[in-house]
């Protein structure tokens, strides 16, 4: 089951973005779900779904936005460390 969901955005942002109407809503889906990505709310494997790309494909685009695949906090890296 897929919702659909309709968002206002002025057409001066776009120009701001340098965003072509037709490329803004994948845009935007791109641009939550990698942000839910770094949240952590989304593994890379649900994120790629959400995108229907595979794992490789979302590497690339974590990639071309300077994002790490590895969403492991300080403290998780510490405590690897200390039990590993």
């Amino acid at each position: 089951m897929t919702r659909q969901v309709t968002v206002e955005f002025p057409e001066e942002a776009m120009k701001t973005l340098d965003v072509r109407p037709e490329r803004l809503p994948q845009e935007l889906r791109e641009a939550a779900v990698l942000r839910w990505f770094e949240e952590g709310r989304v593994s890379q494997g649900q994120a790629a779904c959400l995108l229907g790309v595979t794992r490789g494909e979302f590497f690339d685009l974590l990639n071309a936005h300077h994002l790490s695949p590895v969403q492991m906090t300080t403290a998780d890296l510490e405590e690897d460390f200390r039990h590993g």
